[in-house]
């Protein structure tokens, strides 16, 4: 559709009876039409965001596991490489 943009990259399946779903998603997925100007004042900033939180807690825990459970500060300078 010209001036929509797409969500997913995966095939998508639409009946004239219920919502659209992303084939082989279980009901894990929602699949929407939005014009592309609000998808990007919407919703990006607000996944810019999840992901951002999202990447900030992965690297907590990494160095968490890194320096609680490995007994390390993550300084790989005096490994023989």
């Amino acid at each position: 559709m010209p001036g929509r943009s797409a969500c997913s990259s995966r095939f998508a399946a639409s009946t004239a009876f219920g919502p659209t779903a992303i084939v082989g998603s279980g009901r894990t997925s929602v699949v929407v039409s939005v014009r592309e100007r609000e998808f990007n004042r919407v919703v990006w900033p607000e996944y810019s965001r999840l992901q951002t939180e999202l990447e900030s807690y992965f690297e907590d825990v990494t160095d968490h596991l890194v320096s609680r459970v490995m007994g390390s500060d993550g300084d790989d300078s005096g490994l023989d490489r």
